[in-house]
This record gives structure tokens, C-alpha cells and sequence, in this order.
């Protein structure tokens, strides 16, 4: 009856190994020396004439269980099985998955896992996020990977010698986080680290980078004809000069607008303003225009995520970021609108003191409008700030006199004063 053969695997010296402190012969250590680097099988070995045929499998053997090689599979690029494997066809140590340990198997080969990758996987690899990710998705990566090797999560459990690489993957979790949090850090670690990218982080990689070129290119453009400029002006009258430009610039930023190219209007309308204050007040009208619909589509990023609990808790940092662009931009337009959106969000995010700000500029700009002082009552209120919920939730009620919350806040407003 034929027997099937037993699977041939392949062999590497772990990379986190220290080969100082195994007790190896001089035989494994010649055969360690010979492997470094690369994968090799006991096939390998006879014909390269390291080892006799008869010891190789057993050299190899002793090596793995003395901690000096790990044991993979054989014939796929990086381990790989042929079918789906989380751990790239990786045979682990009995010795390890054996230890005594409160720990289940599973949790072992993840510890063991990531361990043995530390010193390959790229930071974003190691957080399982995107080469491309956003800031945000970064932070939301980095909960959601480290919250498995957490310390706490171990707490008061036998762990042996699983608890030292734990520590070693939450450390360098923790150290991938805080390089890819910081911008400046972040963009040093990219253009330093080899990073393995997805075919759609390299797609997408290249419209950025192409996006960025683009942008260079403007930027360069711009500088050029700066540079013109400054010489036409020397050679001829500066100030009319000066003059013709500003409305070349003007009319280029009116065509803009007129395209839907909001964002273009206004850096050229800024440059229109630079050369000739007296038309600053068209120009910035062009860039208020911009800018509020920058504000409203920022406006409805703030709303999806407090539409999210979830969401809300995690990107608290953005959102107040975000409610804070927007506010500017309300306070400078004197949108009495926006300044009421913006105020009930900031409310929303527990900043009454600034969103009381907001709602009285808005009842400056428009002193009729209900939701004005609907805004700067309800701000009072979280605020404790009594005297002005009483004069604001007063004004309120002449513009509606039925309100059922007016009356309510009225009510507050009189019992503390």
C-alpha cells in the first residue's frame, strides 16, 4: 500500500533571535551560518553540500527546537499557503504553544505572530491600516489593533514568557501610532521606511502624488509670473502696473466663480486685493463666497460624525477643528445662519462659552430672527450664565410668543436671578 510522503518545509532563523545565547554545536552554528537571510530546505542543504544527507533533517530539527530557526512552508513566496492562512504558513514551536499560560492557542500564535514580524512589518502594516490613511484613520487603526496586546487586557493572568512580547507589541504599536499621528514624523517615516503597498494604495498613491506635482506646479507658475511682474514694474509706471494686474486678476477670479471653480476665484481674487486695495472689498466678497461653501461642506462633515456615537467619541479632536474653521468663517461672513449652525454644534461638543459667543454675534447681524436668540438662551443656559438666558429666552418670546421651550427657559432664567 503506498504511503503519502510527508510534506517537505522549509527553514530561516527567526528574525528576532539572539544566536549568542543557544546552546548550538558547531555543526548548527556552520548550518546557521549558511542559512541567514533566506529559506532553505534540507534539499537545499545536501546539494549545496553543508550537511550529509543523513543529518540534514535532524540538524535542521534540532535548530527549531532549540529556538535557533522557525519551520515553514515550503515552495510559496513568503510562506504562503495555498489556501487562506493568517499566519503565511508559519509551523509553530510545541514548546511555545505549550507553555503553561492563560492564554488559548489562538492568542498564542497571534503573540507569536506579531512578535516575530516586529522587526519586518512597516508601521502601518503593524496598526493594519493604509499606506494612504487619514489622521483619523490612523487613530481609529491604532484602538482597534492595540486593544488586543493592551496590558489590561491580560490583567492578573499567568502569561510566562508570552507577557515579555506582549510588551514588545504594545511599544511598538504605541511608537508606530505616535510617528504616524505627527505629521512632520510621519512624513520623515515615509520617505525613509520600505513600505509594501496593496495595488490600491499604490493607485491611489500616484493620483496624490500627481495631485501634489499639480499643485507644485501652480505653486511654481505663480512664483514665475510673480517674478515678472516685479520686473514689468520696474521698467514701467509701478503703480499702473500694478493697477492693470489687479484687474486682470479680478476678472480672472469673477470668470472662476462664474465656472463653479470656487477655490481658484479665490486665490485669484486675494491676488486682485494684493495689487490694488481699492478693490478689496469685490475681491473679498469673491473669497466669502468661497469660503462659506467650504464652511457648508465642512458643516455637513460635522454632521454625519455626530450622527455616529461612535464616530463622535473617536474624531472629537477633528470635529472641534472643524466646528472651529467653521466658526471663523461665520464670524467673518456675519452669516447670522451659520453662526446659529455652528453655535448649536459647538453646544453639542460641551463649549458653551463659544458658542454663546457665536449666538450673540448673530442676533447683532440679524436682532429678528428667533433662532438667534433660541441659540444664545440655550448657550446661557449651559453656561449658567442667568442674566443672559433671561434677556435672550425675553427677546425670544417677542419674536414667538407661543414657544413652549421659550417659555421653559424663561421660567430658568427668572427662578436664578
Amino acid at each position: 500500500m503506498a504511503t503519502t510522503p510527508e510534506p517537505e518545509f522549509a527553514y530561516e532563523v527567526g528574525a528576532t533571535v539572539d544566536l549568542t545565547k543557544l546552546p548550538l554545536t558547531a555543526e548548527e552554528g556552520f548550518v546557521v551560518s549558511r542559512i541567514l537571510g533566506r529559506r532553505v530546505t534540507a534539499a537545499d542543504l545536501i546539494k549545496e553540500s553543508v550537511v550529509p544527507q543523513a543529518r540534514a533533517a535532524s540538524v535542521l530539527e534540532s535548530l527549531v527546537r532549540k529556538g535557533a530557526a522557525l519551520r515553514v512552508s515550503a515552495g510559496r513566496p513568503g510562506g504562503a499557503p495555498a489556501g487562506p492562512n493568517p499566519y503565511q504558513g508559519i509551523v509553530f514551536s510545541m514548546v511555545d504553544l505549550s507553555e503553561p499560560a492563560d492564554l488559548t492557542e489562538e492568542q498564542r500564535k497571534r503573540i507569536l505572530f506579531f512578535d516575530m514580524n516586529l522587526e519586518s512589518w512597516s508601521h502601518y502594516k503593524l496598526l493594519g491600516s493604509k499606506r494612504t490613511a487619514t489622521p483619523a484613520e490612523i487613530k481609529v487603526a491604532y484602538f482597534k489593533s492595540s486593544k488586543e496586546f493592551h496590558p489590561d487586557a491580560f490583567f492578573r493572568k499567568n502569561l510566562g514568557s508570552f507577557r515579555e512580547r506582549l510588551d514588545r507589541i504594545f511599544r511598538a504599536m504605541k511608537t508606530a501610532y505616535d510617528t504616524l499621528s505627527d505629521p512632520q514624523k510621519r512624513t520623515r517615516y515615509d520617505e525613509t521606511a520600505v513600505i509594501e503597498l496593496t495595488p490600491e494604495e499604490e493607485v491611489e498613491l500616484e493620483r496624490l502624488a500627481a495631485d501634489k506635482r499639480k499643485a507644485e506646479e501652480g505653486r511654481r507658475r505663480d512664483e514665475r509670473t510673480a517674478e515678472r511682474m516685479k520686473e514689468q514694474r520696474l521698467k514701467r509706471n509701478p503703480m499702473a502696473e500694478r493697477i492693470k494686474k489687479a484687474r486682470d486678476y479680478l476678472r480672472m477670479a469673477e470668470d472662476a466663480q462664474r465656472a463653479g471653480k470656487l477655490d481658484e476665484a479665490a486665490n485669484h481674487a486675494r491676488l486682485a486685493a494684493g495689487y490694488d486695495e481699492s478693490i478689496r472689498g469685490r475681491a473679498d466678497a469673491i473669497v466669502l463666497i468661497a469660503e462659506r461653501a467650504r464652511a457648508a461642506t465642512m458643516m455637513k462633515r460635522i454632521q454625519q460624525i455626530i450622527a455616529s456615537p461612535s464616530d463622535m467619541r473617536d474624531l472629537a479632536d477633528e470635529l472641534n477643528r472643524v466646528a472651529d474653521e467653521v466658526a471663523e468663517v461665520a464670524a467673518r461672513a456675519n452669516d447670522a445662519a451659520l453662526l446659529v449652525e455652528v453655535s448649536t454644534v459647538l453646544l453639542k461638543l460641551k463649549r458653551p462659552v463659544r458658542a454663546a459667543k457665536l449666538a450673540q454675534q448673530a442676533t447683532d447681524v440679524e436682532p429678528k430672527n428667533p433662532r438667534a436668540w433660541e441659540a444664545l438662551a440655550e448657550a446661557a443656559q449651559a453656561d449658567s450664565k442667568w442674566a443672559i438666558l433671561l434677556r435672550a429666552a425675553d427677546r425670544w418670546l417677542q419674536l414667538e410668543p407661543g414657544n413652549a421651550r421659550g417659555k421653559e427657559l424663561h421660567k430658568v432664567g427668572k427662578r436664578h436671578t
